[in-house]
């Protein structure tokens, strides 16, 4: 017998599979259908006793699960045996008649809710609330310790590179690279500004850089508690700066007890470069773009370059290129070869790394500044339909239509 089973259409195999993988590591059975039967007949009577032995059937709700025949087939069979029936949202989506019927009254949990799945499964539905369960985390700015004082953009760099690993994990609620930047402009008391913005959980930390040496001091705050989950200080070189990013999003992860995916623990440990010198090129031009100077732009462009040159399977230097020239197109310098560049990089970036879905951001502006409206429209659609639970995705599109 299993806890539950798991309806979704075949296009949603990989949300599935990763549901199916966090359940299982809270020790719940799941029931899923990977293709592995064969014959109609056997398949029919695989689903039907699958369904008729669950407690809790989970339908992963979806454009393509509303249009599958086979998934309405289940969840007319779990309404008839009266199963406990938890609709899991992968993306919005409105539901046609032959689905509103049975879903009546049911509350939609999100995906990325994974204690609201829980705890549907463990009480009912009827205790699942509306409240956002996902753990809220914020990297504050690290400070700069280094001897010359002249390291805040490594600093500055270190913290969005953990913001970008940790936007992976589901089960996390992360105030983004924007919002840390803000931050530092911030006067008042962190336990107001946690009250304000309703996060809980800081990572605190600082850096010291000298020479190639580097010393990584990282603490989490529950600010509830006031206490210090764990603190530890990282110490080694530019070509050990890969390991000790991972081992302090490891850390976090572990401090606030998240169970990873695969998929997530892989996207964790995931790096975009084995060179380090062209990761100290990518992050100094990180520094310069933010300047939003003409000359902070060119600047970026050139550091993009030689990171390029040093690494020319860096893709998110591409990306990166990509933003600095569009950026200055859009400013300062209205020369069309900028954008005809950038569109390049993009298409070079996607074909490096197809998954890199936030090239659609600068494509979708590439378009913009030419007037290829529809174009525009479609490339930021195109970011929202691959990436629909980053905000960066809604945030290209809504951008389109206030220009």
């Amino acid at each position: 017998m299993s806890d539950i089973f798991i309806s979704y259409s075949r296009k949603d195999s990989a949300h599935a599979e990763q549901l199916a993988e966090q359940l299982t590591s809270a020790g719940l059975s799941c029931w899923i259908d990977k293709s592995g039967i064969v014959g109609a007949e056997q398949w029919a009577t695989e689903i039907v006793e699958g369904i008729r032995a669950c407690t809790t059937f989970i339908l992963l709700l979806s454009h393509n699960s509303i249009e599958s025949a086979n998934v309405l087939r289940e969840l007319s069979l779990a309404s008839e045996k009266r199963k406990r029936v938890l609709p899991v949202d992968l993306e919005p989506s409105v539901l046609p008649s032959s689905f509103e019927y049975p879903l009546a009254g049911l509350q939609r949990v999100a995906i990325s809710d994974f204690e609201s799945i829980l705890r549907a499964h463990q009480h009912g539905v009827a205790h699942v609330t509306q409240k956002d369960a996902r753990k809220s985390l914020m990297i504050l700015p690290f400070e700069d310790l280094s001897p010359a004082g002249d390291n805040q953009w490594f600093a500055d760099g270190i913290v969005s590179e953990m913001i970008s690993a940790l936007s992976h994990v589901k089960a996390l609620r992360l105030a983004d690279n924007q919002a840390t930047k803000e931050f530092k402009k911030y006067t008042g008391q962190l336990t107001t500004y946690a009250r304000e913005m309703n996060i809980r959980y800081f990572v605190q930390g600082d850096v010291r850089k000298f020479g190639d040496n580097i010393k990584i001091t990282s603490r989490l705050l529950d600010i509830e508690s006031g206490d210090h989950l764990w603190q530890d200080t990282l110490k080694g070189t530019m070509q050990d700066i890969f390991d000790i990013q991972e081992q302090v999003a490891v850390k976090v992860v572990d401090g606030l007890n998240i169970i990873l995916t695969k998929q997530e623990k892989s996207k964790l440990a995931e790096r975009g470069t084995e060179n380090a010198e062209a990761y100290e090129l990518y992050m100094k031009a990180g520094e310069y773009f933010a300047r939003q100077t003409k000359e902070g732009f060119q600047l970026a462009v050139q550091l993009f370059t030689e990171a390029i040159k040093l690494d020319p399977g860096y893709a998110r230097v591409y990306q990166f290129k990509a933003n600095a020239l569009t950026a200055l197109y859009g400013s300062y310098d209205r020369t069309p070869s900028l954008l005809d560049e950038a569109e390049t990089l993009c298409k070079e970036a996607l074909r490096l790394k197809p998954d890199l879905f936030a090239v659609y951001n600068p494509l979708s502006m590439i378009y913009m500044h030419r007037g290829q409206l529809a174009e525009a429209e479609e490339a930021a659609r195109e970011y929202i339909r691959k990436d629909p639970q980053n905000f960066s995705s809604h945030f290209t599109l809504g951008f389109f239509y206030y220009n």
